[in-house]
């Protein structure tokens, strides 16, 4: 689930439909979505999570599949992705848009990968952090007295700082 701040939304994956429902921030009580992406032009086979980026009105939804799905924010209906990323991991579980610096932050599997937001089709990622992230788990199942909150990855690209807290 995710909310759109800027558009006072709420988006909401359905995994049993294979539908991703948008909702009216004000929404009380059983009300419809304002908008559903759905039927089998989407492509949805997995959508466990979603990710907004208000700023460029798309929603990310990553499939189990090595693949990442792009809808524009208004889409309704039985709709094509706008785009669609293909990514080297097999499960890309979570996505996060950096719209300030126009970059896609894709986690799932050993590799936390960045990617510029209009990646499509095979395009390469910019950057990854799969030795950090490898590094991190060790230290923390080596030494279970570690404080997790306080472990984190530090990473920058193009001058863009990421830090990524182990929990």
């Amino acid at each position: 689930m995710a909310y759109d701040h800027i558009h006072d939304e709420i988006v909401v994956p359905q995994f049993m439909t294979f539908a991703i429902l948008t909702f009216a921030g004000n929404a009380d009580g059983n009300v419809p979505p304002i908008r559903k992406i759905f039927g089998p032009d989407t492509q949805i086979k997995n959508n466990d999570a979603v990710s907004i980026d208000p700023v460029h009105n798309e929603y990310f939804v990553p499939q189990d599949d090595n693949r990442l799905l792009v809808f524009d924010r208004m889409a309704n209906g039985n709709v094509k992705p706008k785009r669609i990323l293909i990514t080297d991991d097999p499960d890309p579980n979570r996505v996060t848009v950096d719209y300030v610096h126009n970059l896609l932050i894709v986690s799932g599997g050993p590799k936390i990968r960045i990617y510029r937001r209009e990646a499509e089709g095979k395009d390469e990622e910019i950057s990854d952090l799969e030795r950090q992230v490898e590094d991190a788990v060790a230290a923390l199942a080596a030494d279970p007295s570690v404080d997790r909150k306080s472990t984190r990855l530090n990473s920058s690209h193009l001058g863009i700082s990421y830090a990524v807290f182990c929990l």
